[in-house]
């Protein structure tokens, strides 16, 4: 995907290409309704339907993506603030004091202290805790008890007592209980990443203590206990490690 001026207005345009060729099987544009003259694009980035860019018209400034209903969105910034734009990832941005998920103004964010988690789809401001993806969205969770803990590649995460989750459902971020299950993709791919550093192991001996731990866990109160066993939380449904 990328941007394309056409007919004065500035464009949306995607194209499919054959594997191993130059030949367009399929071309969608879809018509932004921007004056391509005054259009001057500040940040773009992703590739395909991932494909974001924001675009400054000289009057506004505008998220662009393929995953908008419009395509695009036009944001509430104020002008004088633009000298203090910064991207923060593909779908938030930080401008001045102010926090966008996608183009929209995230009023409740403390935009100075907003934090991404790596590897996961949250962020937090100290106070608050954000999730969001494509398919479920953005949602705040208020009242939490910092800290809160975050492990790479989990689904879930915890604060002072408890654990939660966005919900597929609901799109919200709700609280679980430290008995539920954790699948085995999650907690391998937890566990890869946070205590094996994404290596193999050295011999068929330490393959057999990996599958071995992998049985042992079985709730996400046993993956963060394990995880992080220095933690000063109290979860429910966690076993406490001895001395």
């Amino acid at each position: 995907m990328c941007l394309e001026k056409r007919e004065g207005r500035l464009h949306l345009l995607h194209r499919r290409w054959e594997w191993g060729s130059q030949r367009i099987l399929e071309e969608k544009v879809y018509d932004l309704e921007l004056p391509a003259a005054r259009c001057r694009v500040l940040k773009q980035g992703g590739e395909g339907p991932d494909f974001w860019a924001y675009v400054d018209d000289g009057r506004r400034l505008h998220y662009v993506s393929y995953w908008l209903p419009n395509k695009s969105r036009m944001m509430r910034v104020p002008r004088d603030a633009l000298d203090a734009f910064e991207v923060l990832s593909p779908h938030y941005a930080r401008i001045g004091a102010r926090l966008y998920c996608r183009g929209a103004w995230v009023p409740e964010a403390a935009a100075e202290r907003f934090q991404l988690i790596p590897e996961t789809r949250f962020a937090h401001d100290g106070e608050r805790v954000y999730a969001f993806t494509i398919t479920e969205g953005l949602d705040v969770l208020e009242g939490a008890s910092s800290p809160f803990y975050f492990l790479p590649c989990c689904e879930h995460f915890a604060d002072r007592r408890h654990f939660y989750w966005q919900s597929s459902w609901t799109r919200r971020i709700e609280r679980v209980s430290g008995h539920t299950r954790v699948d085995t993709y999650e907690k391998k791919a937890v566990l890869l990443a946070f205590l094996w550093h994404d290596a193999d192991p050295d011999d068929a001996l330490g393959d057999a203590s990996r599958m071995q731990m992998l049985e042992r866990v079985r709730t996400v109160a046993e993956l963060f206990r394990l995880a992080l066993p220095q933690a000063g939380a109290h979860w429910s449904g966690a076993p406490v490690p001895r001395d």
